[in-house]
């Protein structure tokens, strides 16, 4: 018997389609990280550590610089768009 093929749509984390904002103020932000990510907004890692490492041709080597960190609030008004929830300030993320 064949092993079972699973599509390439249902590997990784399933999307949440729950419409409760209290539902999602109540989640941590590594779980609304992933919401975000599997809803289709791709987040550069450096928005969660502060660090964003980049090349410096001036002095020809990699340096550090600091960004400011995405936070829950922000994460949950990207989440409040792709879901279609009414939110006064999903007006102004896209």
């Amino acid at each position: 018997m064949p092993a079972r093929v699973v599509p390439i749509t249902q590997v990784g984390v399933e999307k949440d389609y729950n419409k409760s904002k209290s539902y999602w103020a109540g989640k941590n932000i590594g779980y609304l990280k992933e919401q975000v990510q599997a809803h289709g907004v791709r987040l550069d890692p450096s928005l969660f550590t502060g660090r964003k490492e980049e090349f410096d041709v001036v002095s020809n080597k990699k340096v550090i610089k600091k960004v400011g960190k995405i936070s829950k609030a922000e994460l949950l008004v990207m989440l409040y768009a792709k879901l279609g929830i009414k939110h006064p300030k999903s007006e102004q993320v896209s």
